[in-house]
């Protein structure tokens, strides 16, 4: 696992680029490289799995999806599918991430990991100030159950934008 920091030289890819959506067929990276911005803004490079139809096209990972983990042995192998994550496997789920852009599946990006973060997916119900954890729906976020599954600030009422700006603390 590599570490990028914008101070240390030219990043392998601009803040723009990352917040535009990367979505790579064959990796460009390492798994686990990160990435962090002078703003605060940190990123990790990921594989997405599985696709659900919950709320995108059913190819991937959708804009503003919250990303959990998929593989007991590779953190960095991702989903946005509550079916398919290591929950339907008796493993804790935990937010990685949020998508930066539209991902095929089994296709490379990189997620937002912390910082600043201007659209995440939610079920309506944040409200600004709230904390947030993974929601029973793909791709979604919603108010925290409990402490250890907080990944994320929601710093406006999402309402029925389903949609929050946010500030993420996933790892």
């Amino acid at each position: 696992m590599s570490q990028y920091r914008l101070e240390a030289g030219i990043p392998p890819v601009s803040l723009a680029d990352i917040e535009a959506g990367v979505n790579d067929a064959t990796a460009e990276h390492t798994l686990g490289d990160t990435i962090q911005f002078d703003l605060g803004k940190m990123f990790v490079y990921v594989q997405v799995k599985d696709a659900p139809t919950t709320l995108g096209s059913g190819t991937g990972a959708s804009n503003g999806a919250v990303m959990q983990n998929k593989s007991a042995s590779n953190p960095f192998i991702v989903t946005c599918d509550r079916s398919a994550g290591l929950a339907a496997g008796g493993v804790t789920q935990k937010a990685m991430g949020v998508a930066q852009g539209d991902v095929t599946t089994d296709y490379y990006t990189w997620i937002q990991v912390r910082g600043f973060c201007d659209y995440v997916r939610t079920d309506g119900t944040c409200t600004a100030g709230a904390a947030m954890a993974i929601h029973s729906v793909d791709e979604e976020a919603s108010l925290r159950a409990t402490l250890e599954d907080n990944f994320g600030t929601s710093l406006v009422d999402d309402g029925s934008n389903a949609s929050t700006a946010a500030f993420l603390y996933c790892w």
